[in-house]
């Protein structure tokens, strides 16, 4: 009988079982580069999501969150300690759950149920109140004296150096007092929650407002000149720890009113006729104009909004834009409405007052939510699912869920 040779039957066994560990061996090199390809894609996609979402994200803004149906309030006057009576020249605000009422003579505080929680008064003759935060900033207009509140009672009571102009205020206490000056055509004076005088700083142009950030270190203040006859204003940024001016901007073809540091870094700013997004660097980013007559405006960190007459005798048009929308494209038209009154922005939603309705809307210009009105105010506030409405005799809450 004829035998194998036990080592060329041993080569040919061995053989055999090196090519089966082989190929198992490039099964699994493939389902781990698979696996590890895999992972790759995931890491690629969710780190080009993470790069470009500030591109694409603004541009679902509201897409997700907009009201199925506009709520539709019945507008009837809440009872028991409303109707609030007032007096001439009464505006009206609010702290957090609290309602602020300033007169001529006293700032009053007010529950949501309009019972009277604390009063204090002043001898201003010319009273004007500025409210954020949790304090409230009343100064007397072309005088000298200006004072700081919270609910509790007065904080501090100061005399500027010369008469007032205007004053702000900002979420950490920080009270911005503009003066007239011989040495320059307007002057503003920084002053922390104690009283404190930080920063003082003198503009070679009108100062028409400031906005301090939430912070209380730099402050953004507008302001106007006039050059071969046409007003120009420009924005300036300076930092309140005595490190001075670090931005002027760009010159605005419009007359400054107020304006902001949004929630994207950008400045927006409204005109008396457009409305400028700034750069960090204050170089303009886009500019929008109204095309009608500006009625009202309201602007946080997060929303503009603008209410402006347009070619009708009564028509209004209401114009909106979040942070992101008036960084790419200003303000978006809205809503034509007649009869419009104010703009207010709130909770993150848009309140416009007419004449005879109230109305909510979200940013993304969705209508959420209306009342009809059984006479005639002009001026509203909202927190705790009501609208305080300031009318001619006096303050009603009406209940507005939005």
């Amino acid at each position: 009988m004829d035998y194998k040779d036990s080592s060329e039957q041993g080569g040919t066994q061995r053989a055999v079982h090196t090519d089966i560990n082989t190929v198992r061996k490039n099964e699994r090199s493939i389902r781990a580069m698979k696996r590890l390809l895999a992972v790759l894609i995931v890491l690629f996609v969710g780190l080009s999501i993470y790069v470009s979402y500030p591109f694409w994200l603004p541009k679902l803004e509201g897409v997700f969150d907009k009201p199925v149906s506009t709520v539709t309030n019945d507008g009837k006057p809440a009872a028991g300690n409303f109707p609030i009576t007032v007096e001439e020249n009464t505006h009206i605000d609010v702290i957090k759950d609290e309602l602020v009422v300033s007169d001529l003579h006293t700032l009053i505080f007010y529950d949501s149920n309009g019972k009277q929680r604390a009063s204090y008064s002043h001898d201003y003759a010319d009273p004007s109140a500025v409210v954020k935060g949790k304090r409230v900033l009343v100064y007397d207009i072309s005088g000298t004296g200006f004072s700081l509140f919270n609910k509790n009672g007065e904080l501090y009571s100061k005399n500027a150096d010369d008469k007032i102009l205007t004053a702000s205020l900002g979420k950490n206490g920080t009270a911005a007092i503009v003066e007239s000056s011989d040495r320059y055509p307007s002057s503003a004076s920084f002053y922390n929650k104690e009283g404190k005088l930080i920063y003082r700083y003198d503009c070679d142009r009108y100062i028409t407002d400031i906005y301090i950030d939430d912070s209380g270190k730099n402050a953004y203040i507008c302001s106007f000149a006039s050059e071969d006859g046409a007003i120009f204003s420009q924005i300036s940024r300076v930092e309140l720890d005595d490190n001075g001016e670090k931005m002027v901007s760009e010159k605005l073809d419009c007359l400054a009113l107020a304006c902001i540091e949004n929630e994207s870094g950008n400045i927006n700013v409204i005109g008396d006729n457009r409305l400028y997004t700034l750069a960090e660097d204050g170089s303009i980013k886009t500019q929008s104009e109204y095309g009608g007559e500006l009625v009202s405006y309201s602007l946080d960190e997060s929303c503009v909004s603008v209410l402006v007459k347009s070619g009708g005798r009564s028509g209004c048009t209401l114009l909106i834009a979040s942070a992101d929308e008036a960084s790419e494209s200003g303000c978006r038209q809205v809503a034509d409405i007649k009869n419009g009154v104010s703009v207010t922005v709130s909770d993150d939603r848009v309140l416009l007052l007419t004449d005879t309705d109230v109305y909510s809307y979200a940013y993304s210009g969705t209508l959420a939510a209306s009342a009809h009105l059984e006479k005639e105010y002009k001026e509203t506030v909202y927190f705790g699912s009501a609208v305080y409405l300031l009318g001619s005799r006096g303050i009603d809450k009406i209940g507005f869920e939005m």
